[in-house]
């Protein structure tokens, strides 16, 4: 089996299961995550949110 079949299975595979994992996840996204990523995300603006690496590290 070549590289690019087997990444095709996996990516097949997840993408089978991906809408129930992310079924099963919403309830913990909402009590846990949504609140602090609108505080983090406040302010910004455009089509795009680039992440950078911290330049002084």
């Amino acid at each position: 089996m070549n590289i690019k079949n087997s990444t095709e299975k996996i990516r097949k595979k997840y993408d089978r299961v991906a809408g129930i994992y992310d079924f099963m996840e919403r309830p913990m996204e909402a009590m846990l995550f949504r609140k602090s990523r609108i505080e983090m995300l406040r302010g910004l603006s455009g089509r795009d949110l680039g992440i950078k690496k911290n330049e002084t590290e």
